[in-house]
């Protein structure tokens, strides 16, 4: 009976949790999709492969067929890079095309069985995969290729969420192409560059599961996201014999505030509150209630009047549409693109060509 090793048990660690995380996903997907009746359609799709990809996987340890660990990966990588493109470009919903996304799509879906039948055959018959082997890898370097390109070319580099997300993407393009120029002289590079690869897409797909969790929590209203666990405070803050006067209190505190406190990027419900003397639960309340709003909604029309009137104004056209939406307080890149075309309906960038 094979022993196995130390490289196949931090496989299998990997892969499990890689597992975990797309069950995660799957189902803050299904919420959010319940919620806000989006589309969400592409990191469905996307965690939906990632557990298909992980069962074949820990079905081939299994099986003691361990050469298949990189064949597997190989065709799995013509699945990412189109999902990773579509994501950031339904995310910001800049030009998505949900017909162009299955055409890519069910194409990836061609290339990666066409590899995975090719090594099988080289496998089974134990023949030397050269040279058809480098004409796959050659056609998997065009995908990776055609797709970093398309992401060039729509900007979606500008709207990456953070510096962890840029870190996930870069060193996976990184680490892919090391990982078959490594298989070509099949030296231990190859389980090097498999085990980074494993670990930087885990760290993208935690990444996207947090991403999921605070479009969530954005898209529920505070009151019965926080407050809501607590079904006594919930009864007691929406009985109609709340205190008016408070309420008309808070309006005239808010109003007071000055709007540059508005462009805190550090701001949340608790710190409005406490700079207004009052608790959490009243301010949503005050919010869902008397606005028919919520805090996030609340701040982002403000914040967003402030940009849109920054890109308007000729002493900023020399500052970046980026940097406009950090001075008014939003924390990246991504969330003032999709705040400002929610409310607009245009792209900032595309706002500012139009007033010039």
């Amino acid at each position: 009976m094979e022993v196995y090793t130390l490289y196949d048990f931090v496989i299998v660690i990997a892969i499990t949790a890689l597992f975990v995380v797309g069950g995660i996903n799957l189902s803050l997907i299904h919420r959010l999709r319940k919620i806000n009746n989006g589309t969400f359609k592409v990191k469905e799709q996307f965690n939906i492969i990632i557990i298909i990809y992980c069962v074949v996987h820990v079905l081939s340890l299994f099986l003691q067929a361990k050469d298949s660990y990189i064949h597997i990966t190989f065709s799995f990588i013509f699945l990412i890079w189109p999902n990773i493109y579509f994501i950031y470009l339904e995310s910001e919903n800049l030009n998505f095309n949900l017909n162009r996304y299955y055409v890519a799509l069910y194409g990836s879906y061609v290339m990666s069985i066409v590899m995975l039948i090719a090594f099988f055959i080289f496998d089974f018959y134990d023949i030397s995969p050269f040279p058809l082997k480098f004409v796959l890898w050659s056609s998997l370097l065009l995908v990776i290729v055609y797709y970093l390109y398309l992401f060039i070319k729509s900007k979606l580099f500008d709207i990456v969420y953070n510096n962890k997300a840029w870190l996930f993407l870069v060193g996976l393009l990184v680490v892919i192409v090391v990982l078959l120029l490594s298989s070509i002289i099949e030296s231990i590079m190859t389980q090097i560059s498999y085990i980074f690869f494993l670990v930087l897409f885990l760290g993208f797909c935690i990444m996207m599961n947090h991403h999921l969790i605070s479009k969530l929590a954005s898209l529920t209203n505070y009151s019965s996201a926080v407050v809501g666990f607590t079904k006594k405070k919930e009864t007691k803050f929406n009985k109609p014999s709340f205190d008016q006067e408070l309420l008309l209190s808070i309006g005239s505190s808010l109003e007071k505030l000055p709007l540059e406190y508005f462009y805190n990027s550090c701001l949340d419900l608790n710190k409005l509150a406490d700079c207004l003397k009052i608790t959490a639960p009243e301010l949503s309340y005050f919010f869902s209630n008397q606005l028919n709003t919520n805090f996030n909604q609340y701040i982002n029309n403000i914040r967003l009047a402030k940009a849109k009137e920054l890109l308007e104004k000729k002493q900023y056209q020399d500052v970046s549409v980026k940097d406009i939406g950090t001075e008014v307080g939003f924390s990246s890149n991504s969330s003032f693109y999709r705040t400002f075309k929610e409310k607009y309906n245009i792209a900032p960038s595309e706002y500012r060509k139009e007033r010039r």
